[in-house]
């Protein structure tokens, strides 16, 4: 029966009400009525919600000590469910700038790296975030080429053009920035807020 919850929070993904599965998805932890495995999946799809569509370090924050918490007192958990919850609630610190937490938390999703394209995705991001442009896409790289569906192959690279449109424009590179934000945009099956997402940042340059 607890996975029913899980079902619900992905149905209202896939017809495109992210914040009400973000809201749901909260609603039914704090609730208390799930186990530790559908807890722990929620906080996977928060912990997304809040790196890709709304960013908040208070909330992360919180919620990464609740999944501490959780994996702390359940060593049974499946590894694919923790390394899940692990790659996304390092991808939402990083997109909040917390690189200290993500780091500490990097340590345990290195174990994935080079064998789960997520995994390899987020220490891409990682190294962008430290500066290392090259790094960082030779990683995003070889996660396209670990991912087996075509799909999400073209959604990691949409993210990838995204994050390094977002990097150049930070250094000052608006020609490369815009460049990466173009592809971004222009990808078929990409995702609606990662269209989004790059759209506003090509608007913020303006006519230059």
């Amino acid at each position: 029966l607890p996975s029913i919850f899980v079902y619900y929070i992905v149905g209202m993904e896939a017809t495109g009400n992210r914040d009400q599965a973000a809201i749901e998805a909260e609603r039914i932890l704090q609730s208390g009525i799930a186990d530790d495995a559908v807890n722990v999946e929620l906080l996977s799809h928060i912990f997304c919600h809040k790196a890709h569509i709304e960013p908040d370090p208070g909330s992360v924050t919180g919620f990464m000590r609740k999944l501490e918490e959780i994996l702390d007192r359940n060593k049974e958990l499946p590894h694919n469910l923790r390394r899940r919850a692990l790659n996304n609630l390092v991808y939402a610190l990083l997109r909040i700038g917390d690189i200290t937490q993500a780091a500490r938390f990097l340590g345990v999703l290195g174990q994935w790296v080079h064998r789960d394209s997520c995994a390899t995705a987020t220490l891409g991001l990682y190294h962008l975030k430290m500066g290392r442009a090259d790094r960082a896409k030779a990683l995003y790289e070889e996660s396209i080429k670990l991912e087996t569906d075509s799909i999400s192959k073209i959604r990691i690279r949409q993210r990838m053009d995204i994050e390094l449109g977002r990097f150049y424009l930070e250094q000052g590179d608006k020609k490369r920035g815009r460049k990466h934000l173009e592809q971004a945009r222009k990808k078929p099956g990409g995702h609606d807020y990662a269209v989004e997402e790059s759209q506003k940042l090509l608007m913020s340059l303006g006519s230059s």
